[in-house]
């Protein structure tokens, strides 16, 4: 008996054992419980099941031998939440990468058991706080990356623990301090890369890591030298990144001695000295930028050995003397910027004074980019700069002492994108040749002595956007063919000797952003067709000989913001319709033979900041409020009879029953001469104040973007606190969000775009085309963009009430029945525009609550046009889906097919959400019921008031019927917006005018007004 009780308790001790100790249904069992605890939007887990293998999971690989997972990989699938505890439980893990998601919170403490790591991967994502100590005591992991994160405090010397790590990357967080000496006992260290955070301090002494082969410490605070023995401690070293920091000295002379060097980045420091002539051994330097620092000294003739090098960014240094022609030995140069230094011409030897560098540059057959703007350069350019290669897409030499004509040889670079020769001292005609230059966008060749007429070939280049040629002494005519080039977004002719009226077809320029025609001899009327260019953001017709009325169509313009007049000899009054133009900023009338008075309507235009009437024959009363209240007397001086605040130096209006006071009479005649004669005083020194103290425009800031002035790198890493995580207001696929205030207490967003994420550059390329060629009141205002070959940002209008999204789907946020419906209206405003005002129809293609943003008055502005297409002559075109699930049409989602109609349907989707408080991913939704079928199935059965969210519907009896007949008007629309078929939805005109009626129909049943309810 005794010996059958210790046989069965030896079973049960052994079954209870092997219960106990972690299997493979473990591992099932920790990943479906992850699952639960986080949101997969896109539905990439979807085959997480329970009776389904687990090594069959997406993103999961099983050792054969263990039948255990050992890799996890749930990388770029868009899943939000905390990582839950539990992964520790996956005992025989190797491989955990959880990179390009949406995670948020501290990193849990039981990946600590996780023994037999070698790779964790968490970058781009959400996760906050300091780097755990836990962390330090993985002595086998050999790939730690938590790069672009919101990592905070200081970096631990445990470092030195993790003596297996190959690659630690920690960039673009926000870790602060110095860089822990410890990092010197990672002897099997290969990548280091701790740039974009707020270390200060010099570089570590880490000579003894011989295997290290790329160090990143770009954008940080570190200061001090290079150490003179850099190479000798690094000989793999194929990278190094120190840009952005406060670096200074010189570079070590022993740099010489890195012969694997390929990749070398000073960039934005305070660098000084020469380039040492050693640099010609760096045979397999492929990349050399030292912009931005205090370098001088000649460019060694050695540059000529590096035939691996691709980009030479050396602008913005003090760098002199000439060029070397040696530089043609680079046959695999792809950049070439020496922008902003000292460097002369090359021109002993030579019959003439033609620039020998460009004919050596003529042998490099993969230039892309020629950047020699801001140079002493001081000759001609050759005939032979027709030899580039056909690569050639930049070539700038503004503001270099240019001399001579250009010649007819530039119409050979057939795929110039943008060619600058402005702010020299060139002469001649245009080349009739240019008009070859059909991929050409941007055209400048402004402050030069060229003449001639405009040669009627340039209406050929329908790829041309920036058209500047403003002082100069061109004459003639403008060509009326140039109504015909429908890419333009910029017209500068300002300044020349240009004459005659301006042709009937120029008004057809609709996507016309800027028109800049001032100080010429144009004449004759403006046409009411002028009111036809509704993309206008400025326009200067200021000192010509312009008469005739001022076209009241002109009130159409809403986009504008600068219209200049003065110099004129228009007639008649201004006209009451100016006071539409809600964004109008700079209004000047001045110096014409106006009469009449000044519209009151003109206190609308809350924006307007310079207001000048002055020298014209106006009378009766100033404007008192609105932005009249912070205009000065200068802006109304010499005219007959203006009357109102004294502040204006004019008489006080005289009251009706009060004209006949003699007194009154004899008191207006007396102020009126002191007032003129006071304000001419002031307004000619101002004026001359304003002519000395006008900014000199840098030479490679070509006026391409009004009406607002560039921002650049260092301004915005600044105003956003180093792009810190205090300041962001979300993130996507391709970037984050920040929130900027420049010194001026100007407030913005920024868009920082990811360019290591596949698709980032190409997203930032297509939204910045979509965002200068729109203008609308409910699409984002684009204020301007920084951009160089590392760094890609759009600075947006920042909206203070962030997104739709925010409002449906947060706690203590809330908008009623007639703000949604308000939001809705505008977003449709916005689309119909898209899609049908607009020579080119444009898809937004991600549509969704989260890109519609909110502005102080809770007005919808749509935003992120990263996936935007263009469909020229197409009604369908085919892409690669990457739109967000739930919101893309049928065909959009399974062919790739794009066309208006995909915004129709995501449209549609977004009302239901907007009313139903319903994400199209909501848990209460499977593969058999979604939010069409399910508002569809209560629409049916007469059952809408359980869908619609409670808040939204009044407790009143009668009231509550009214407002569920709207809902069920609102619910059809959507529906009718989400059929099947394109072919067979409705267009964003007709949803339009249905959702005006429905607002309408509303607001009378109710008698509603609205209100706009702010955070609760």
């Amino acid at each position: 008996m005794a010996t059958i009780f210790k046989i069965l308790f030896l079973h049960c001790f052994l079954f209870h054992t092997a219960m106990s100790i972690p299997n493979i249904t473990t591992d099932q069992s920790t990943l479906l419980q992850f699952k639960s605890k986080i949101i997969d939007p896109h539905y990439f887990l979807k085959n997480w099941l329970a009776n389904k293998s687990v090594c069959e999971y997406t993103g999961v690989a099983c050792s054969t031998v263990h039948n255990r997972v050992i890799t996890l990989n749930i990388s770029n699938m868009g899943l939000i939440g905390n990582v839950p505890p539990g992964l520790g439980n996956l005992s025989f893990l190797k491989s955990l990468t959880l990179r390009l998601n949406n995670f948020t919170g501290i990193l849990p403490q039981d990946f600590v058991h996780l023994r037999r790591l070698r790779l964790l991967d968490v970058g781009f994502n959400q996760f906050i706080g300091n780097l755990p100590i836990w962390l330090f005591s993985m002595s086998k992991i050999e790939y730690l990356s938590l790069s672009y994160n919101n990592f905070t405090g200081s970096m631990s010397p445990l470092i030195s623990n993790l003596t297996s790590l190959k690659a630690f990357t920690i960039g673009n967080n926000s870790l602060e301090g110095r860089i822990p000496q410890e990092f010197g006992n990672l002897e099997n260290l290969i990548l280091l890369d701790l740039q974009s955070n707020k270390f200060t301090g010099p570089m570590p002494n880490i000579c003894n890591i011989s295997t290290l082969e790329s160090m990143a410490f770009a954008d940080n605070q570190l200061n001090g030298v290079l150490p003179t023995d850099l190479c000798h401690c690094f000989p793999r070293l194929k990278n190094l990144y120190l840009g952005a920091n406060q670096f200074v000295g010189e570079i070590p002379s022993s740099l010489h001695e890195c012969s694997s060097l390929q990749y070398l980045s000073l960039e934005f420091n305070n660098f000084n000295g020469s380039i040492p002539r050693g640099i010609g051994n760096l045979t397999m330097l492929k990349g050399l930028r030292l912009q931005e620092n205090n370098f001088s000294g000649h460019l060694p003739k050695e540059i000529g050995s590096l035939e691996q090098l691709k980009d030479l960014v050396l602008y913005k240094n003090s760098f002199s003397g000439v060029i070397p022609d040696s530089i043609s030995n680079c046959s695999k140069l792809e950049q070439f910027q020496l922008a902003d230094n000292l460097f002369t011409g090359s021109v002993g030897g030579h019959a003439s004074n033609e620039l020998s560098i460009i004919t050596s540059l003529t042998h490099c057959r993969n230039l892309q980019h020629v950047l020699l703007y801001g140079n002493l350069l001081n000759g001609s350019v050759p005939k032979s700069i027709g030899n580039f290669s056909s690569k050639l897409e930049t070539f700038h030499i503004s503001n270099s002492y240019m001399s001579g004509i250009i010649p007819d040889e530039i119409g050979n670079l057939t795929s110039l994108v943008t060619l600058f020769f402005g702010k020299n001292m060139f002469s001649g005609h245009i080349p009739k040749t240019i008009n070859n230059l059909k991929l050409l966008q941007l055209l400048s060749i402004r402050e030069n002595q060229i003449s001639g007429q405009i040669p009627d070939g340039l209406c050929e280049m329908q790829s041309l956007s920036y058209l500047l040629i403003n002082s100069n002494r061109i004459s003639g005519e403008i060509p009326a063919c140039v109504g015909t080039m429908k890419s333009l977004r910029q017209l500068n002719l300002s300044d020349n000797l240009l004459g005659s009226s301006i042709p009937l077809s120029f008004w057809s320029l609709r996507d016309l952003l800027v028109l800049s025609i001032s100080m010429n001899n144009f004449s004759g009327s403006l046409p009411l067709e002028v009111g036809k260019l509704d993309g206008l953001a400025l326009m200067d017709l200021s000192s010509n000989r312009f008469s005739g009325n001022v076209p009241t169509t002109l009130g159409d313009l809403i986009s504008l913001q600068g219209l200049l007049l003065g110099n004129n000899r228009f007639q008649g009054s201004i006209p009451e319709s100016l006071g539409n133009m809600f964004g109008l900023e700079v209004l000047d009338l001045s110096n014409n033979d106006l009469n009449g008075e000044i519209p009151m309507s003109l206190q609308n235009l809350s924006y307007l900041k310079i207001f000048n009437v002055s020298f014209n024959k106006l009378v009766g009363e100033i404007p008192s409020e609105g932005p009249f209240l912070r205009f000065d007397a200068n802006y109304f001086t010499s005219n007959e009879a203006l009357c109102g605040n004294p502040r204006f130096n004019v008489a006080p209006c005289v009251s009706h029953s009060a004209k006949g006071s003699k007194r009154k009479k004899i008191l207006f005649w007396i102020l009126v001469p002191i007032g003129i004669v006071s304000t001419i005083v002031m307004l000619t020194m101002a004026v001359v104040l304003l002519k000395c103290k006008r900014p000199k425009q840098h030479p490679a800031e070509e006026n391409i973007v009004l009406p607002l002035r560039r921002i650049s790198y260092q301004e915005l890493f600044q105003a956003t606190s180093s792009f810190n995580s205090s300041n962001l207001l979300g993130m996507g696929s391709f970037g984050s969000v920040y929130k900027g205030v420049l010194n001026d207490g100007t407030t913005f967003a920024v868009k920082v775009f990811n360019l290591q994420v596949h698709g980032a550059f190409k997203s930032f390329e297509v939204e910045c085309e979509a965002l200068r060629n729109l203008r609308h009141r409910n699409l984002t205002k684009v204020i301007t963009s920084c951009s160089n070959p590392d760094f890609k940002a759009l600075v947006l209008e920042y909206m203070p009430n962030g997104s739709l999204e925010k409002w449906l789907h947060s706690d203590g946020y809330f908008i009623d029945m007639l703000q949604s419906l308000d939001i809705m209206v505008d977003v449709a405003d916005a689309l119909e525009y898209l899609h049908h005002g607009f020579p080119t129809p444009i898809v937004h293609c991600d549509l969704k609550p989260s890109n519609i943003l909110l502005d102080e008055n809770m007005s919808a502005h749509v935003s992120d046009f990263g996936l935007t297409k263009f469909m020229n002559e197409e009604s369908f075109i085919h892409t690669r889906t990457l739109a967000t699930w739930g919101y893309i049409a049928p065909e959009y989602g399974s062919q790739g097919l794009v066309s208006t109609a995909a915004d129709v349907y995501s449209f549609g989707i977004m009302m239901m959400e907007t009313f139903t408080r319903k994400e199209p991913s909501d848990e209460i939704f499977t593969e058999n019921l979604n939010i069409k079928d399910w508002v569809h199935g209560c629409l049916l059965k007469n059952e809408l008031a359980q869908v619609i969210v409670s808040d939204l519907l009044s407790s009143d009896e009668q009231a509550f019927k009214k407002e569920v007949q709207c809902m069920s008007s609102i619910m059809e629309l959507a529906l009718n917006c989400c059929v099947e078929s394109p072919q067979d939805r409705m267009n964003m005109k007709d949803v339009h005018i249905s959702l005006q009626k429905i607002k309408l129909q509303f607001q009378k049943s109710t008698g509603s007004g609205g209100m706009i309810t702010g955070e609760a």
